[in-house]
């Protein structure tokens, strides 16, 4: 019996041992991982600052990844001008003197597009490279809109391509605002991202490592009405027909009826019939009140 009992007490000092090991190992855990978290919300604290403007040669290293000469610069090509006159010129057309500001002008192939179809033109970038580049060219390029200097109401179209998802949420309500100013009553904002509201839009958003704000369409809808902006529409971009032969015709309207398709019966199935847009990058219009 007294040997059962030494035996019991053995099992019960080695299970609590166990116990109190396991709990230490856990605490230590704890510990590291709340260091972890600490360090990941002090250099998220920082992303604001960094978005503002990057060192010439963080600039300099982008430009190189995104294969963005100085030969190329300001040059659109084919794809693209034909996707700017399917996108943005009809919009441009309701416009009786269109002057147009261009947020995050990249390369400068929108730049070049206005300059070709003689559209005046404003372009904001914080690259100070391509904010060279763009006055090389004689084109008016500014950093921010404050150091633009320029008078409320200016503009009567801003666009933006591929740049909404570079931007903070602390700073995106604030720009939308300055936008709103910028723009006269009436005036058009355009702008294209990678979509939020769907799987397929992620491999664009998780392509760069500057992308740091995902958007959807309840989300754009939430910050327009915060700061003015009427919203007209958002969708999938156009896919420009004009130019192209019959049969590539066929297999881009077959594409877009699959698509349609796919959308509908997702809608039924998930969202009570809801529209919804899957294609991989949105576009959307937004509208000042006149």
């Amino acid at each position: 019996m007294f040997g059962r009992l030494h035996l019991r007490t053995r099992v019960e000092a080695v299970f609590v041992a166990n116990m109190v090991a396991r709990w230490g190992q856990a605490w230590k855990h704890a510990r590291q991982v709340k260091q972890k978290v600490k360090h990941i919300m002090a250099s998220e604290t920082n992303t604001d600052q960094a978005i503002q403007g990057p060192a010439t040669d963080e600039a300099d290293n982008y430009c190189d990844w995104k294969a963005w000469d100085l030969d190329s610069f300001g040059r659109p090509t084919h794809d693209s001008s034909k996707y700017f006159d399917a996108e943005i010129a009809p919009y441009l057309k309701e416009l009786s003197q269109p002057h147009v500001l261009e947020l995050g002008f990249g390369n400068g192939e929108f730049l070049g597009w206005c300059r070709d179809k003689g559209i005046k033109y404003c372009g904001l970038e914080s690259n100070p490279i391509l904010v060279t580049r763009a006055r090389d060219l004689g084109a008016t390029a500014f950093a921010t809109i404050k150091e633009s200097a320029l008078p409320p109401a200016t503009f009567n179209c801003v666009v933006a391509i591929d740049v909404l998802e570079h931007i903070s949420h602390a700073q995106l309500r604030e720009m939308f605002q300055e936008l709103h100013d910028a723009t006269q009553p009436g005036g058009y904002f355009i702008a294209r991202f990678p979509n939020g509201d769907s799987p397929l839009g992620r491999p664009y958003q998780h392509g760069d490592i500057t992308h740091v704000t995902t958007i959807g369409s309840l989300k754009l809808s939430q910050i327009a009405k915060a700061t003015g902006w009427n919203l007209v529409s958002v969708g999938a971009p156009k896919i420009p027909l004009e130019g192209t032969g019959l049969l590539t015709k066929i297999k881009i309207k077959a594409g877009l009826a699959c698509r349609a398709l796919i959308e509908k019966t997702a809608s039924t199935l998930y969202y009570s019939g809801q529209k919804i847009n899957f294609s991989p990058n949105c576009i959307a219009v937004l509208q000042r009140s006149k």
